[in-house]
């Protein structure tokens, strides 16, 4: 009897862990760039998150359109580059109904930076539910 409850615990266990750490149905990966400047620059470019050139002390916010074309609900789960963690801000992790689509909004705030080009990437990842 003891030996069957322990491989029915065994079981549930690498079942629970196979289900936790599933692979991703997608990944998709967006490149960042922005420049810290004296002067304000503008780009309208929807194959980046191109803040341009960016005052000082200054924010910006850009978007970028998500929408869940599976035909069920997706985990999607954000990561931004080391690099660029300090100053750019977004939700983590949400939930994506059936046919749903959101405007994702990505805060740079530009308080405490050296003069410069700055760039990484923002990985979305998406996951069954």
């Amino acid at each position: 009897m003891i030996y069957w409850l322990a491989v029915i615990a065994i079981i549930l266990v690498v079942f629970s862990l196979c289900v936790k750490f599933q692979s991703p149905l997608q990944t998709k990966t967006v490149s960042v760039k922005f420049s810290v400047d004296e002067k304000l620059g503008l780009v309208a470019d929807t194959d980046e998150l191109d803040f341009g050139r960016v005052i000082l002390g200054s924010s910006s916010i850009k978007s970028i359109n998500l929408t869940n074309y599976y035909n069920f609900p997706v985990s999607v789960r954000i990561f931004i580059s080391k690099n660029l963690q300090k100053f750019i801000f977004s939700d983590s992790e949400f939930i994506l109904e059936l046919n749903e689509s959101i405007n994702v909004p990505f805060n740079l705030i530009v308080s405490d930076a050296n003069f410069g080009d700055y760039s990484g990437e923002i990985l979305f990842e998406f996951r069954k539910l």
